[in-house]
């Protein structure tokens, strides 16, 4: 006789328990599924290695109509997008494996409509392209507090040209807003205020061009410091009607100096006494 299993008050075969255990597994694992569902996808990577970088700085400029029209997250923007070179066409993980680090340089001053209005980008955005050896947006309307500048000194360390002039940057450059390396800085016709930056040989060694024209809120004297960068060769601070004083005798040192515009500036004939003879000497000679 067949030995059989009680299930309350009937017999139960092993056919029948292997079916009521199967339906048991299917209502488990359906639960299980309903309290854990699964993780969506993430989403696709761009194709390329600096796109997310350079989408996100897009994004922090507001998203103006000349980089959106002209760049497209499905083609390499090392090849193909207005206003960007990179370190080479197709930069690879293994040397740059951060999205942003293949990025040699960014010239949006032929933007069209400018960028007005747009935002000057926090630095959270620019450390992204630590790399990069010149960054160029002249001429773009871009508005923000010139103080965000002063973080660049330990990021963008790469950083030979600065150019920002024709913006609408506002506050002081009281300290160097800038790495030590770089070689042109152009921050006129802004709206800055307060002191000339302190630059000295000590944080601006390099430097060969600066242009700070165009600021009339600039008030102060010139720094004596500058007499000690032996490297600059032209210095544009026309249109600073808030600046006085003497210029250092010490200017006479600037060998390299060949063009200076000190037009429009609040300096009198007087004021500038024997400095400016000694200077101007130093300019012919050359």
């Amino acid at each position: 006789m067949s030995p059989k299993t009680s299930f309350g008050s009937k017999a139960m075969t092993l056919p029948m328990m292997l079916s009521w255990l199967a339906a048991f597994m299917t209502i488990f694992l359906n639960f299980d599924c309903m309290a854990s569902p699964p993780l969506p996808p993430s989403p696709p990577p761009y194709p390329y290695h600096d796109t997310a970088a350079l989408v996100a700085l897009m994004m922090a400029l507001g998203s103006p109509p000349w980089l959106t029209s002209q760049w497209n997250v499905s083609t390499n923007p090392c090849t193909s997008w207005a206003g960007v070179r990179c370190l080479s066409p197709y930069p690879p993980y293994s040397l740059y494996n951060t999205s942003g680090s293949g990025i040699l340089s960014l010239d949006f001053s032929a933007a069209q409509p400018p960028f007005t209005g747009s935002p000057f980008p926090p630095i959270s955005i620019w450390e992204m392209f630590f790399n990069m050896k010149s960054l160029d947006c002249t001429g773009q309307g871009l508005q923000g507090p010139a103080s965000g500048l002063g973080d660049w000194s330990g990021v963008l360390t790469s950083l030979d040209i600065l150019k920002l002039g024709g913006n609408s940057l506002s506050g002081s450059l009281a300290m160097p807003p800038w790495p030590q390396g770089l070689i042109q800085v152009d921050i006129s016709n802004n709206a800055l205020t307060g002191s000339l930056p302190k630059l000295s040989s000590t944080n601006a060694a390099a430097l060969q061009q600066l242009q700070i024209g165009g600021n009339a809120n600039i008030t102060g004297s010139i720094p004596t410091s500058y007499s000690s960068l032996t490297a600059l060769s032209y210095l544009n601070m026309s249109g600073n009607s808030g600046l006085s004083g003497l210029l250092p005798a010490a200017w006479s040192s600037l060998t390299q100096m060949s063009k200076l515009d000190l037009s429009d500036c609040g300096f009198s004939s007087g004021a500038l006494g024997s400095s400016i003879k000694l200077l101007v000497c130093s300019l012919i000679a050359v």
